[in-house]
């Protein structure tokens, strides 16, 4: 058997020349045909039809028994997907792929002896799926993250409710608690929603990649992931704009990073919308300056969003995906921070905030003579943290003792094997977010109140001298009759009540 593969680079915007090209072990024989400035390369390679060997079945009994849920990929021609690899402009951050092939195929759930999900076989627009190679330096790893197209929608996470039904899934590389800690504390903080995942194991044309993270993707779908309308915008403040066909510079912001679209999607974004978009994050922007922020922005989602991550001491300012949206286009729709995304450097900033405390809008709202954002972020922080601390703590404990904590113990210790890379144990991950917590609940606690005397003076009117000698006020500017207990203020000064 023999197939022609044509790879034309003039096609490949960006292409570096370095290419992976696809797993074809079920093939005979593969032609590739490599069309560089009009000239063409070709070479071929033979392959032996793929048998099972008695390790394999060791691995898969083995994978199995972990008790985890297993997905299987299993693609036409069992071809692999490629991509060509990318380097940043200068004066541009990161590196990234381009041209990621997508391969179509069929993907299966199993448990034990349980079928729980299958596409069924590849049939476009019908069954089956389509899978390629996803992100920028993660899948530049040897460990690949994975996105599914389902041809069909489904919830390939079993809910039992139609309204999860989608045809875009994630298979992340993520391992360990991080994931499971940022999406907690996404939900506890009150986010509108929080994507739904499970820690799986993958085999790929009977090869076992590992434990991944299976979980929805951040996508417009107004019955269960990010609900903006039709002429809505989903959006990402991006590293990695240079790396896009359509995207809009950020008219002030002083980072090499700009603004790109996840919906309306890149192919189908009109010029009018891109018009409109410019106009509206130039005055967004602008507002940031002028103190009218809150006329165009959502303020408590932008402090729900940052206080998430100085809770978890986010240490990546630039690949921490800021995604925002805006329901609509008209006036009374206002740029909305959505939900976390990305938790590889959390609990890495102790004793300080994360490093996004400091940068794109949050500076400019810190300092602005509107203290509208710094009085709901501190508001936000005394709501939530009598309860916040002993819930996450609460969680913590009991997936300890889940039969989820000693199958991940097993499955990530045998990840590391088959990566050939230290893994911490599950176990030791837990114990290390519970302490990370408890440490963070005493810098938080101080750091907040360092934050709440900046508002002081303009939440409290000043009385008069006789007045003052018996006027009593709460952290929060607040009047009250008699002292509380915890730090009251009284003419000036702080008094603390035991």
């Amino acid at each position: 058997m023999q197939e022609i593969v044509v790879i034309d680079t003039s096609m490949m915007r960006k292409a570096s020349g370095f290419c992976r090209f696809p797993d074809t072990a079920g093939l005979r024989m593969l032609t590739f045909l490599i069309v560089m400035s009009g000239t063409i390369h070709a070479f071929a390679q033979s392959f032996m039809p793929r048998q099972i060997t008695g390790r394999e079945d060791s691995i898969r009994q083995k994978v199995f028994a972990m008790g985890l849920p297993v997905v299987e990929v299993n693609t036409v021609n069992r071809e692999f997907p490629h991509y060509y690899s990318v380097d940043a402009p200068e004066g541009c951050w990161g590196m990234s792929i381009t041209g990621a092939t997508k391969v179509p195929g069929r993907v299966t759930i199993s448990l034990g002896d349980s079928l729980l999900f299958d596409s069924g076989e590849y049939e476009e627009d019908i069954s089956g799926m389509t899978i390629k190679i996803r992100g920028n330096t993660s899948a530049r790893q040897p460990k690949k993250p994975y996105k599914i197209k389902l041809q069909k929608k489904a919830d390939m996470l079993r809910r039992g409710d139609s309204r999860y039904n989608d045809k875009n899934w994630l298979l992340l590389t993520t391992l360990g608690i991080l994931a499971d800690v940022g999406f907690k504390v996404n939900s506890l903080l009150g986010q509108p929603w929080t994507p739904a995942y499970e820690h799986v194991n993958l085999f790929f044309n009977g090869e076992w990649k590992g434990v991944y993270l299976m979980t929805e993707s951040v996508r417009r779908n107004p019955s269960c992931r990010i609900n903006i309308g039709t002429d809505g915008f989903l959006f990402e403040y991006d590293s990695y704009w240079w790396n896009e066909d359509i995207y809009v510079e950020s008219p002030t912001l002083d980072r090499p990073m700009h603004y790109t679209f996840k919906y309306p999607e890149p192919d189908e974004i009109t010029p009018e919308q891109i018009a409109y978009f410019t106009e509206m994050i130039t005055a967004v922007e602008q507002s940031l300056y002028n103190g009218t922020y809150a006329n165009y922005i959502d303020v408590h989602s932008f402090a729900v969003w940052l206080l998430s991550h100085d809770l978890l001491g986010t240490r990546d300012s630039a690949g921490s995906n800021y995604y925002l949206t805006k329901y609509d286009s008209t006036p009374a729709s206002k740029v909305t921070m959505a939900n976390l995304w990305d938790f590889d450097t959390a609990m890495l900033c102790d004793e300080r905030w994360s490093t996004l405390h400091g940068v794109f809008y949050f500076k400019s709202l810190f300092d602005s003579e509107n203290q509208a954002f710094l009085r709901e972020y501190v508001q936000l922080y005394d709501a939530v943290a009598p309860t916040f601390y002993d819930e996450i703590d609460d969680w913590l404990e009991q997936l300890s003792a889940s039969a989820l904590a000693a199958q991940m113990e097993e499955a990530v210790k045998w990840d590391g094997i088959r990566w050939n890379e230290v893994r911490t144990p599950f176990s030791e991950e837990i114990e290390n977010a519970r302490q990370w917590f408890a440490r963070r609940k005493v810098w938080m606690d101080a750091a907040i109140d360092e934050l709440r005397l900046q508002i002081l003076p303009t939440t409290i009117k000043r009385p008069s001298d006789d007045e003052a000698l018996k006027t009593y006020y709460n952290l929060h500017g607040q009047r009250i009759s008699m002292p509380r207990r915890g730090i009251n203020l009284k003419n000036g000064k702080k008094y603390v009540v035991r």
